[in-house]
């Protein structure tokens, strides 16, 4: 199952993880315990240094990354309850006697990705806890559950809220993670509504988070069909100021996730970008969501760039790679996830759990 908009992005567009870039740039840490520390043997090792072999067989492989996702949804931090919940996602049997505590979580950003994956994941047991969420004081979680109920099969469900939260919130985030909902329930009628958004002017609300939610309408739109709106994803993927990077990384990572084979060439080109003056390469945030785009678009030799990045000090960074690691195919992409599995940051473990789950489930 391809997954919607990555955990870090929805609970940092929430305002849910702290600073928004501790969703996709890691220039700052949780405040939860899961602090950067300094990978083993120094900085940033070379693909050679990383890689040793696979020890553990497939099922084995996959058993342990479902036990360390289980085992995360009981975490003290949000955050990894958070994205274990997602990682459980790719497989659904197991997800089921985790995702009932996790959609009551005391935290809004983990019951607003708990809605969520009910809804991707079918989870029609589930129903009647997210009706209830329709009413949650949260409006990221009444549009999470709003949006699950109609994906099991609640037909009675009141779209309404959803139409009030995207043109009257005063929080462009809030609008966002809206609009993103709007686009997975797949209703082209939400389109005049979601145009107007786009159009429509927060002076309240920063510059970063307008560039976001203008992202977040346009992925809604090609999901409903407006395929013109994939130049403003492409528009973005460039950025000519350092205040841009986030949303460059997240229009690289929308593109994978709306299977733009068009995109192919702009994306290789993220990665394999030097400046010809300095040779500077593009961020790693930026290149590693590239790298993951294209193997989600089944393009295997972006593996170098989660590979690169393994043993990198952020742990946010490592993190992105074993996202990346997770869609590529090879031994030595099973061999570095099978390693992130014993890292020391909580956060890396869940990812590259979640990783062995995505690159078991692909192959």
């Amino acid at each position: 199952m391809k997954r919607g908009w990555h955990t870090w992005q929805k609970m940092a567009a929430a305002g849910l993880v702290g600073a928004a870039a501790c969703g996709w740039l890691a220039a700052c840490a949780s405040n939860d315990g899961a602090k950067p520390e300094p990978a083993p043997g120094g900085t940033q090792a070379g693909v050679g240094q990383v890689v040793q072999g696979a020890t553990l067989s497939r099922s084995e492989l996959r058993e342990r990354a479902i036990a360390e996702l289980v085992a995360a949804t009981r975490s003290s931090s949000p955050q990894v309850r958070a994205n274990a919940i997602e990682g459980l996602s790719a497989s659904p049997a197991r997800l089921g006697p985790v995702l009932g505590v996790a959609l009551r979580d005391s935290n809004e950003g983990v019951r607003t990705v708990a809605a969520t994956v009910a809804g991707e994941t079918s989870q029609r047991g589930q129903l009647g806890a997210v009706r209830a969420l329709q009413r949650d004081a949260s409006p990221y979680v009444q549009a999470s559950a709003l949006y699950a109920s109609v994906k099991l099969g609640d037909r009675s469900t009141d779209l309404t809220p959803l139409g009030d939260l995207l043109t009257r919130s005063g929080s462009a985030r809030v609008r966002a993670h809206t609009a993103t909902m709007l686009g997975l329930i797949g209703d082209d009628s939400a389109i005049p509504m979601l145009r107007a958004t786009a159009a429509s002017t927060m002076p309240r609300s920063g510059e970063g988070e307008i560039r976001m939610l203008r992202l977040a309408v346009s992925q809604a739109l090609v999901r409903l069909g407006e395929e013109q709106e994939i130049h403003t994803l492409h528009a973005a993927l460039f950025p000519s100021t350092p205040d841009q990077l986030e949303t460059a990384a997240v229009a690289a990572q929308m593109l994978g996730e709306l299977s733009s084979r068009r995109s192919i060439p702009e994306l290789t080109n993220l990665v394999v970008y030097r400046d010809g003056a300095t040779g500077q390469q593009m961020p790693a945030e930026i290149r590693l969501a590239a790298a993951q785009s294209l193997g989600q678009l089944g393009k295997n030799d972006g593996a170098f760039v989660g590979l690169e990045y393994v043993n990198d000090q952020n742990p946010l960074v490592r993190v992105q790679a074993a996202r990346v690691l997770g869609v590529m195919r090879g031994d030595e992409a099973r061999a570095a996830l099978e390693r992130l599995l014993e890292d020391p940051n909580p956060l890396v473990r869940v990812s590259a759990a979640a990783g062995v789950l995505d690159s078991v489930a692909g192959r």
